[in-house]
Parts: C-alpha cells; sequence; structure tokens
C-alpha cells in the first residue's frame, strides 16, 4: 500500500510538471547511523556507526520556489553496540525511496518527506566473527526526513538531513529483539549533489 502511494504521487507531480524545467542528478555522501531503542538494557551501549550514501534523484518543480524530489539511494546504517564489554557492530543495507518536498530561495532550501527503504543486508560482527541476520530485521521500514541545503548554479550543490525512523525494525522474537524493544533507526547525512538538466 506504502509503495502504491508512493508511487501515485510521483506520477501525478510529473503529469502536473513541465518536464522541461526537471532535473535529473547523482548524490553521495556520509552517514552517522544510529538505532535508538525504547527499553535499553543496562548490558547495552547504543553508538553510532560512520558509513555512506549514494544514488540518484529528481527535481521536479511545481510552484515558484516549491518542488518535490523523489530518490533512489544507496544507504549502509546500523550501529555499534557494546555487549557487556564485547564491540558488537551491526550494518545493514537499505535501498532507500525519500520523497522530499523542497522550498528554495536563492539556491538555498529546505526540504522535509517520507522515506521508504527496502533492507537488502544485514550482519552482525564481533572480532572476527560474522553472521548474516537479515531474517531478524523487518524487509521495509519507514523514515521521515528532515533536511537544509545549498545549490549553486551550475548545479553542484550540499545537503544535510536526517531520517528518523517510524517504526520498528527488529521482528518480534528475533535474536535481535533480545537488545530492545522497539528498535528504531537514525541516520545523519551530509553529502554532494550534481544536477543537470535545464535550469
Amino acid at each position: 500500500m506504502t509503495k502504491l502511494f508512493v508511487l501515485t504521487f510521483v506520477i501525478i507531480v510529473l503529469q502536473r510538471s513541465s518536464f522541461s524545467q526537471v532535473q535529473f542528478g547523482v548524490k553521495a555522501g556520509y552517514n552517522l547511523a544510529s538505532v535508538h531503542v525504547s527499553d535499553e538494557t543496562s548490558y547495552f551501549t547504543w553508538k553510532s556507526k560512520s558509513d555512506f550514501h549514494a544514488g540518484i534523484l529528481v527535481n521536479i518543480p511545481l510552484l515558484a520556489g516549491l518542488s518535490v524530489q523523489p530518490e533512489a539511494v544507496y544507504s549502509g546504517q546500523g550501529a555499534k553496540i557494546n555487549d557487556d564489554g564485547d564491540q558488537v557492530t551491526l550494518s545493514t543495507g537499505l535501498i532507500n525511496i525519500p520523497v522530499m518536498v523542497q522550498y528554495t530561495y536563492k539556491g538555498a532550501f529546505v526540504e522535509t518527506g517520507p522515506q521508504l527503504g527496502f533492507l537488502i543486508n544485514a550482519k552482525e560482527k564481533e572480532g572476527s566473527y560474522s553472521q548474516d541476520i537479515k531474517s531478524d530485521l523487518k524487509t521495509a521500514e519507514i523514515s521521515w526526513g528532515v533536511g537544509l541545503g545549498y545549490k549553486t548554479s551550475i548545479g553542484l550543490g550540499i545537503d544535510a538531513r536526517y531520517n528518523f525512523g517510524i517504526g520498528n525494525i527488529a521482528k518480534s522474537g528475533s535474536d535481535f529483539d533480545s537488545y530492545g524493544h522497539d528498535a528504531r533507526s537514525g541516520v545523519f547525512q551530509v553529502g554532494l549533489f550534481w544536477l543537470f538538466g535545464r535550469r
């Protein structure tokens, strides 16, 4: 249902936009990812983990200064967990589909919108031991993003965004669920993008 809603929304926007003003682009940058749990036990301490993101985007003008920007982005996420003295690293990879609404004034912009993420891999590593835990996590997650940035006249720009998870990423009763119930992802992103097409 969520995928159908996003697809319908994008189609409607495309129909209402002047295609000659649509800009395509690429983006990449740094992730500082974390997982927030509602009832963390005293044995576990969660810390942020560095990773990266990269993908493509389409910027579609709606009104003066207002546009919508669907994206398809690979995002490395997860967290570091101190398990009673043992260091565990949770590494996940997702294909995220954000649909951001942007307001731009003299190159500077603010943005917000929903994001649907599809889990493609998940590993848990402790020392030299690594195991696949994709089956412990939900295959899709919903987030909400807020951000800001700046676009230059040549199409090069910089942006910063925070995506906070809305739903629990752990499957109920899984081994991962023992770390803490209601685990939600959070990702701070900063990166560069390049838009090409008519400006």
